[in-house]
């Protein structure tokens, strides 16, 4: 039969959401499945809104795609990026102080907050390294001890466009020792409960410096059947001991410490592997996540009142 023609107003704007469907859909259809994808849903944790994220962005399948920890993730508010996906990304690894990152098999991996305590690679010595060659031995040249006052935070304020108020903790102590080192933390947290415990667990984890081996190197070639197995084996948290003999003799100094970054520098005939590592985070006084908190948010939250933890 005849076609209807239909005249309609010309669109000025900017299109951000395309969708193919097999009828022409309402005004009210069209707004309600927008909020939905852009918004996504209140209540849910960062597990959930960071697999929508990817499975909306980062639409990858197979060994690259979203590698989540098993747990239960810090619950958000509805927000609507206005900037790129992996900003996005970003901000749930921020309000989850957990860690994104590319694994060695090149995928996408969030941590949750507590993995490094939880998971038998974290809580487990992975690998041991040496300066006397009795152990995997690293190089002179690339041992690192820190003890550096600008890893200090004590004056933490967490912010998150669903809470109409900032969260700040400081501690008076370290201000007075340091002077006043400032962290600015944005979020999508759904309650100001949740910012203030996030901002004291930073408080507490970091108000003051800590002696720690910031980094090691190892040349596998010096070793090739054992080291190289070794470095390609070992990942982003992933807990080793690193040995240290004082000035080549006496006992040796014995460090645990987990891995927070990878470098492998390959030139012709060198191979070099740097390790960033990080103190094992305190353990003690941990508030627990539980799923039956009559003031929490759709029935999970935070026990205890002290510190941010898991």
């Amino acid at each position: 039969g005849p076609v209807e023609q239909v005249n309609y107003a010309a669109f000025t704007g900017f299109i951000d959401d395309i969708v193919c469907s097999q009828r022409i859909m309402t005004d009210n259809e069209c707004l309600e499945r927008y909020q939905a994808g852009i918004y996504g849903a209140d209540g849910e944790d960062t597990v959930a809104r960071m697999t929508w994220l990817a499975g909306t962005f980062w639409p990858i399948i197979g060994p690259y795609a979203l590698t989540v920890s098993t747990g239960q993730g810090v619950v958000v508010g509805p927000y609507r990026p206005d900037s790129t996906a992996l900003e996005y990304f970003r901000l749930l690894e921020a309000t989850e102080d957990g860690e994104l990152y590319a694994s060695k098999s090149g995928a996408l991996t969030f941590d949750l907050r507590h993995r490094r305590w939880t998971e038998a690679r974290s809580t487990a010595v992975q690998a041991v390294f040496s300066d006397d060659g009795s152990d995997n031995k690293y190089a002179a040249s690339g041992f690192v001890y820190d003890y550096d006052e600008t890893g200090v935070e004590n004056d933490v304020t967490v912010s998150s466009p669903s809470v109409a108020s900032t969260a700040t903790s400081t501690n008076s102590a370290s201000i007075a020792s340091y002077g006043a080192r400032t962290k600015q933390i944005s979020t999508v947290h759904s309650t100001l409960t949740a910012m203030r415990s996030q901002a004291d667990w930073r408080l507490y984890t970091r108000g003051q410096p800590k002696l720690k081996i910031k980094s090691i190197q190892v040349k596998p070639a010096r070793a090739p059947a054992t080291l190289f197995p070794l470095v390609l084996s070992l990942e982003i948290g992933d807990r080793v001991q690193i040995e240290r003999t004082p000035q080549g003799v006496g006992a040796q100094i014995v460090t645990v410490a987990h891995i927070d970054g990878i470098e492998h520098d390959i030139t012709e005939g060198s191979w070099t592997t740097t390790y960033q590592l990080s103190q094992i985070k305190v353990q003690d006084n941990f508030a627990s996540w539980v799923t039956t908190s009559a003031a929490s948010v759709a029935g999970n939250g935070w026990s205890g009142t002290r510190v941010w933890g898991y």
